[in-house]
């Protein structure tokens, strides 16, 4: 649909940092490993290790803002969150990309709109799937605790 689709490893890394809560170094950690995932599919190489990078370090600090966010027992912070983390990284690749044409390098730029409707929907579908899997994994990480 318009190249819309799900990127299950930034709604991985969100999940991830949702559930447990990392340390900065360590979710900048999770973020350069997903970077790193990412180099095993076709694409624009090493961008990603930046535009993941920013993500999960966005994740990890709307993270530490202490804010309710929901109605009652319904917690929407896994759909706020994930949804900027995933325009954090975006807008990073976007950026790192458009300046890696303007210095001479040979990479495709896509026409920045049609790039915004990707953004956009990517991070639309990324945080109902992350809102989606949150309550049952959290609901399962605290059984097993007991």
């Amino acid at each position: 649909m318009a190249g819309v689709k799900p990127n299950f490893i930034i709604a991985m890394y969100c999940l991830s940092i949702l559930l447990i809560r990392p340390s900065f170094l360590n979710a900048a950690i999770i973020g350069l490993l997903s970077g790193a995932i990412c180099q095993l599919f076709p694409g624009t190489p090493y961008l990603n290790f930046a535009s993941e990078l920013v993500g999960a370090l966005v994740m990890y600090f709307l993270l530490c803002i202490p804010v309710n966010i929901g109605f009652g027992k319904l917690d929407l912070k896994p759909i706020v969150t994930t949804f900027l983390s995933t325009l954090a990284s975006g807008f990073t690749f976007i950026a790192i990309l458009n300046l890696a044409f303007l210095s001479g390098a040979n990479v495709k730029t896509p026409v920045f709109a049609a790039f915004l409707v990707i953004i956009f929907g990517t991070a639309t579908i990324n945080s109902i799937l992350v809102q989606a899997l949150y309550l049952p994994l959290k609901a399962a990480l605290v059984k097993d605790r007991k």
